[in-house]
């Protein structure tokens, strides 16, 4: 029998174990209801298919019948993705790889692979981007893109035909916001609600990831909304393990949720940067080239904010990059495929765009190691 929800390794009472037992039966019996639905709806309207053949019988024609099997096969799908998600986080292997992301090319790449979703009630999904400027932000652009369209999901089951749910960023927050259906927001502050319970305290399974997927009694038995009703948990999850936060707000039926990823403004968001980028040149990774990490001190005159733009307008490459540490007054410029011998030459050619000297310190990687730390701290003891 599948085994699900962490059992404590301390004893539990007697009325404890009937409630874990009962969590047990209550999250199988969900669960096995949320895949024989729709996978029998696909059976079934395939059966018919076969029957109706080109004309139209009992009201219900072939294409009739298509969109039954494709809304029942997304279903089915989005339930076999939440019960991966869930079965990686209670195995403890649910993790990401952080590196340097476009945080409006994820968000863009959300737009096409929700079509699908969108279409079934007819809705629109836009980007409005509320700045100009590019973030580069720490994450795991699969695990990022996962909780977009977790998001989405949860939107979907709750809008009104014909309406539209809007992404944009704002450095480094991505911002979702929608209209409910006129009486579903309850439905939506319960499902808000028991996600953070959920999510907090793993509910009536003690630390166990599908706590927060467990609907009230009463709402499993009426099944008034399809899907395990986890994507709130599992969106707060991934954004945890990205040490970023998720808030939604409700105004009315106007719903705000926004994903907010740290910013890359301190030493240790540069240390996994370093350790991102110096993972593909590392000589046991069998690939070629060179990652130079240059620390520049902030001029006395300058702006730190200002002078982070100046350098950045002045990179040669899209993967060249600029992020400020403020604590240290300094900046790193992070420089991948570039020669240690060549990295003095390119900052002198920014010098020469910046119109003032520069005092800077260079270390390279692989030549001076792949440590982020022994890497950060060289750079900063040959700043001249």
């Amino acid at each position: 029998m599948l085994s699900v929800g962490h059992k404590p390794v301390r004893q539990l009472a007697p009325q404890d174990e009937a409630l874990f037992r009962a969590f047990q039966a209550n999250l199988l019996s969900l669960i096995s209801h949320e895949l024989r639905t729709p996978l029998t709806g696909i059976i079934n309207a395939l059966a018919l298919m076969e029957e109706v053949g080109n004309e139209q019988e009992a009201g219900m024609s072939r294409a009739d019948l298509l969109v039954i099997a494709r809304q029942n096969t997304h279903r089915l799908h989005q339930t076999l993705s939440t019960l991966l998600d869930l079965a990686e986080m209670e195995s403890g292997s649910y993790h990401v790889k952080l590196k340097e992301v476009d945080i409006a090319a994820v968000v863009a790449g959300r737009i096409t692979g929700n079509k699908p979703l969108l279409a079934e009630k007819n809705a629109g999904l836009e980007l409005c981007r509320t700045d100009g400027i590019p973030c580069t932000v720490l994450a795991d652009p699969r695990r990022l893109a996962r909780a977009l369209d977790l998001c989405i999901q949860s939107a979907v089951k709750r809008i009104a035909k014909n309406t539209r749910i809007s992404l944009s960023t704002n450095g480094n927050e991505i911002i979702i916001c929608y209209e409910l259906e006129t009486g579903t927001e309850k439905f939506w502050e319960d499902a808000w609600n028991h996600a953070l319970v959920g999510f907090k305290s793993g509910v009536m399974s003690p630390a166990s990831a599908f706590g927060g997927v467990m609907q009230s009694e009463e709402a499993f038995l009426a099944r008034l909304e399809e899907g395990l009703g986890g994507e709130f948990a599992l969106v707060h999850e991934i954004m945890k393990l990205h040490h970023g936060v998720f808030e939604g707000l409700r105004r009315g039926r106007k719903i705000q949720l926004a994903l907010r990823l740290p910013d890359l403004s301190h030493e240790d968001a540069l240390k996994a940067v370093l350790s991102s980028r110096t993972a593909r040149v590392a000589p046991e990774s069998g690939e070629t080239g060179c990652v130079v990490l240059a620390m520049l001190r902030v001029p006395d005159d300058c702006n730190p904010g200002g002078f982070v733009l100046e350098v950045r307008s002045h990179l040669f490459r899209a993967s060249d990059a600029v992020y400020p540490l403020s604590a240290q007054g300094r900046v790193a410029l992070v420089l991948d495929d570039c020669k240690a011998a060549d990295a003095p030459g390119l900052l002198k050619r920014i010098e020469g765009k910046l119109g003032r000297k520069l005092k800077f310190g260079i270390a390279a990687s692989p030549a001076d190691g792949v440590d982020a730390d022994t890497l950060i701290k060289l750079a900063n003891s040959r700043v001249v």
